[in-house]
């Protein structure tokens, strides 16, 4: 059971006569939540909104707020399992090691503080251009997260989790989830939304300041999506179907994501891990330092085709005596076409079967992009092999639904 509640304040209003500068408002939030096997999280959050013009607002927000490990995390039956291939960093070898994974019932809950610094302005001078700018910033206490690489700062951190032979040859590794200290990231992401309605009337167009309601506006809410492959087999383009006015749009976004910080204390008395410094928690390195990322596409009577593209930076993670590990930028990109059939009178009448149905040919990493990632002798370990670290590569699918 939870109980919620939130109420919105009207701070200033131009109507009170008392100059113009806008309106403000101010939101209050908070929640308590009792779930099953753990106890009782607490939440809470406030929100202030000033909308200085009718084209620019800037909103300030901070949240606290609780949350449980997942329920995989806490139960999940114990799993050993041997003859696993892993990159040791203390000897800068890949061998065969057993692991342990499951849930930890000892697990916290996680405690986060998030705050965000926002604008957004869609430029009286050019028609449907939005521009964006958010500062965020996160500081969370006690977070599940399941055993990092194994970089020497994280084997100081558990040595009980690790278990070598007298030559110091790894065989052993304990990756069930543990708590980390505290964790701090912050970032700024900026960007552009752009898009206007063509080959339909006036009257009917869709509003064309920043991104439009329902099919055309960017995945992920102020732009594309910040991180991993777009979803197959659903979402995306395909909502576009059927929606708006029988003429054209066109959008395209374009964001920058640009890290601040990210540390983690993994426990008191350890070094503190810089992600963007030499360290990692995960086999696909540290923190890119810059993220781009591009959306766009073009809807027409039924019809569209949508690109989206995703530059990351990379990153170097620190390995010891054994030397560096280098993951290197990676740009991907993904394409979609796709037809609402529903749209074509002719084709229907030719082929009634076809009623109801849409048809989407998505192609996800196009030009089969792989991270190349090499030590300090720019040799590609075993582990790290392009088989290994992305064996499905390029992937093609083609979809047909049908509405009875």
């Amino acid at each position: 059971p939870s109980v919620f509640g939130s109420l919105t304040v009207p701070l200033l209003d131009p109507e009170y006569e008392i100059g113009n500068i806008g309106r403000v408002s101010l939101t209050l939030s908070g929640q308590v939540a009792n779930p099953s096997d753990f106890e009782a999280l607490k939440n809470w959050g406030a929100n202030l909104n000033w909308g200085v013009t009718d084209n620019l607002s800037l909103i300030a927000s901070f949240n606290n707020d609780e949350a449980a490990p997942g329920i995989q995390q806490l139960g999940a039956a114990p799993l050993v399992t041997p003859a696993v291939t892993y990159y040791d960093f203390a000897t800068g070898q890949t061998v065969e090691i057993t692991t342990t994974t499951g849930g930890n019932p000892f697990l916290l809950a996680e405690q986060r503080r998030d705050l965000k610094l926002g604008l957004n302005w869609e430029v009286p001078m050019l028609e449907g251009l939005r521009l964006s700018v958010n500062y965020n910033r996160n500081k969370s206490n006690d977070t599940s997260n399941s055993l990092p690489l194994l970089t020497p700062e994280i084997e100081a951190a558990f040595p009980d989790r690790v278990t070598r032979d007298a030559n110091g040859v790894l065989i052993a590794l304990d990756q069930r989830p543990v708590n980390f200290d505290e964790t701090e990231n912050s970032q700024i992401r900026w960007g552009l939304n752009f898009g206007k309605s063509f080959g339909q009337p006036e009257q009917a167009a869709r509003p064309a300041g920043g991104p439009g309601a329902g099919a055309d506006r960017p995945r992920g809410g102020g732009g594309p999506r910040a991180g991993g492959r777009g979803g197959r087999g659903g979402g995306g383009p395909g909502a576009m179907f059927g929606r708006g006015p029988q003429g054209g749009r066109w959008s395209v976004s374009l964001y920058h994501t640009y890290k601040l910080t990210d540390t983690i204390l993994i426990r008191p008395g350890v070094p503190e891990l810089d992600l963007l410094d030499g360290s990692a928690t995960g086999s696909g390195g540290g923190s890119n330092r810059h993220l781009l990322e591009l959306d766009g596409g073009v809807f027409y009577k039924g019809m569209g085709v949508r690109l989206s593209a995703k530059y990351d930076s990379g990153s170097t993670v620190t390995g010891g005596t054994a030397g560096d590990l280098n993951f290197g930028d990676l740009a991907t990109f993904d394409l979609r076409f796709f037809v609402d059939l529903n749209q074509k009178p002719k084709l229907i009448e030719t082929l009634p079967f076809l009623k109801g149905s849409r048809l989407r040919l998505s192609i996800d990493n196009l030009f089969d992009a792989q991270r190349k990632i090499t030590d300090a002798n720019g040799v590609v370990p075993l582990n790290y092999q392009p088989g290994y670290i992305d064996p499905l590569g390029r992937y093609i699918e083609l979809e047909w639904r049908k509405t009875f």
